[in-house]
């Protein structure tokens, strides 16, 4: 034996024969073959109803079947459906008809049957849903008791969650619509537990975190804001914007708020509107308020006040009615009665509309060319005073040329609105 080369020489064999193997034969007894002429073990080629190269399933499975690792389900689901895509433990596994949807996520679309184009991605979401279509859930829990509600759009942790037949909602945020169950949908919530307690309702919109969040069965309702509409629970037709606007508000209807905290008292008052203001206490439960910047008010009397004036001409009194000033008035009342005395002949002036003229000598009164129209004065003539008359065109005497006017006479002197005829009267 010669091992310089670490093999054993065997006497007597073959030469010039290379790759033999040394096998046995039918009778027990050892000869060579050639390696080549080795058949292997019959082994099928895989296909859609072999398990694979290595016919031990538990340890390896390749194919075109569904594959379980470590109990994580990747594949197509069951069914007949088509266009499906499964990764988790039991997702779409009890699928019969639906096609082209998407579970990733332990029992993610588990028992849908007939819903077709459903994207679950989140353990649990969409998991009870049979017939429903178009959904879309992305989150734990994400329409997790969806049945047959439709094009419904679930984002975040359990957003949607208890919603069985309602549709066209959207909802995104944590628990986000997360109680709503039924009614007519159409609903859009974004934002952390916005109409997070909604259970039968339909057509709202929340924006911001907690909008909207106490909202039962309410419907129609508009929140814009951080905790807008937060309280309300059956209040419907309302609109809210602003972080906090209508805070308070629980059964209230049609109510519209502007503004951080406007209207923050309102209950259950109805037909209000706020802009800027936060209004009173007083405010709980009145209706037909409107209050802008707390600079305009009226009350659900439909009077209005404005009690903060800078003309101080006007002011409001204690009814919320805008009133002129005493002195504005008085000072008006005192200007419309003042007398105005003449002694000579002269041109008529314009300060003498809305006042009483005292004639106190003989004269003659010229009417100017031009007068404003509906122009007016009261003239006296004392003991022993005649006035003489004169008038320039265009102005023309409506009853003819006057005759002197004499003592001891009370007239009034007027324009036809904004004619050029002139009349005097008493005389």
């Amino acid at each position: 034996m010669d091992t310089n080369y670490n093999r054993i020489k065997v006497s007597d064999l073959e030469t010039n024969n290379p790759d033999q193997i040394l096998i046995t034969n039918s009778k027990g007894e050892l000869e060579f073959n050639n390696i080549n002429k080795i058949v292997p073990p019959n082994s099928n080629p895989v296909s859609a109803t072999q398990s694979g190269i290595v016919d031990n399933t538990p340890l390896q499975e390749l194919g075109g079947k569904d594959k379980l690792i470590n109990r994580v389900r990747i594949g197509i689901g069951e069914g007949t459906g088509t266009g499906n895509t499964v990764l988790g433990k039991q997702a779409l596994q009890n699928s019969t008809t639906g096609s082209h949807n998407t579970a990733v996520g332990e029992e993610a679309l588990a028992m849908n049957t007939s819903g077709s184009e459903n994207t679950a991605y989140g353990n649990w979401a969409l998991r009870s849903n049979t017939t429903g279509s178009y959904n879309d859930a992305f989150g734990e829990h994400a329409l997790t008791s969806n049945i047959d509600g439709i094009a419904n759009i679930a984002v975040g942790n359990g957003s949607l969650n208890s919603n069985e037949t309602s549709s066209y909602n959207v909802a995104i945020g944590c628990s986000s619509m997360g109680t709503l169950i039924n009614g007519l949908g159409q609903s859009v919530a974004v934002g952390s537990f916005s109409m997070s307690d909604a259970t039968a309702t339909d057509k709202n919109v929340a924006i911001g975190t907690y909008a909207l969040r106490y909202n039962s069965v309410g419907y129609s309702n508009t929140a814009l804001g951080h905790s807008s509409l937060t309280a309300n629970t059956t209040g419907h037709s309302n609109n809210a914007f602003g972080n906090y606007s209508l805070i308070s508000l629980t059964t209230g209807v049609d109510n519209t708020a502007m503004g951080k905290f406007a209207g923050r008292y309102v209950t259950t008052g109805n037909s209000n509107i706020y802009i800027g203001a936060e209004g009173t206490q007083e405010d709980a439960t009145v209706s037909g308020i409107v209050n802008i910047g707390n600079k305009i008010l009226s009350n659900g009397n439909n009077l209005v006040s404005v009690p903060y004036q800078t003309n101080a001409l006007i002011e409001a009194d204690s009814t919320g009615k805008a009133v002129a000033t005493k002195e504005y008035v008085a000072s008006k009342l005192n200007s419309n009665n003042e007398q105005i005395e003449v002694s000579s002949s002269q041109i008529i002036s314009s300060d003498w509309s809305g006042k009483t003229i005292l004639f106190t000598a003989n004269c003659t009164i010229t009417v100017p060319a031009l007068l404003s129209a509906n122009f007016i004065f009261n003239g006296i003539t004392l003991p022993g005073v005649n006035i003489t008359w004169s008038i320039t065109a265009p102005h023309t005497w409506l009853f003819g040329t006057p005759s002197v006017t004499a003592e001891k006479q009370i007239f009034t002197f007027t324009k036809r609105g904004n004619t050029n005829s002139i009349l005097l009267l008493g005389v």
